[in-house]
């Protein structure tokens, strides 16, 4: 049973890693296929197909680029991951501390309507 387990497991990661590489492989196959298209004079075509397989090689491997600049698009993406990252960070320490805000004011609230109930009460009784 564990064999089998471990079988797809292993096809699941070759299934993962497959669908991750298809960007790539699909940039390789358009620039061949462009090169190919310019070499039998069909310029437009094949320069069509070369600039979107760059551009799907490009997106295919964006991850391992630490910056990007080009076609009036400048990102950083290695610091944005760590922006992202302190950022939720953050967020989950201010959810804790309105979370604590919260109660106390809900305590303070509770204890206001108490002390309001016994300053009926003592009125009443003063006047009563």
């Amino acid at each position: 049973m564990m064999s089998f387990l471990k079988k797809i497991a292993g096809l699941r990661n070759i299934f993962l890693w497959l669908w991750a590489s298809l960007p790539q492989v699909f940039g390789y196959l358009l620039i061949i296929l462009g090169a190919y298209l310019c070499y039998q004079d069909k310029a437009a075509s094949g320069s069509a197909s070369f600039g979107a397989g760059i551009l799907s090689w490009i997106l295919g491997n964006l991850e391992k680029f630490e910056s990007f600049k080009g076609l009036g698009i400048e990102a950083k993406m290695h610091s944005l991951q760590l922006a992202t990252a302190e950022a939720e960070k953050v967020r989950g320490e201010l959810a804790d501390l309105s979370k604590e805000l919260s109660e106390k004011i809900m305590d303070i609230e509770k204890n206001q309507k108490f002390a309001n109930a016994m300053a009926v009460i003592n009125a009443n009784q003063q006047f009563g």
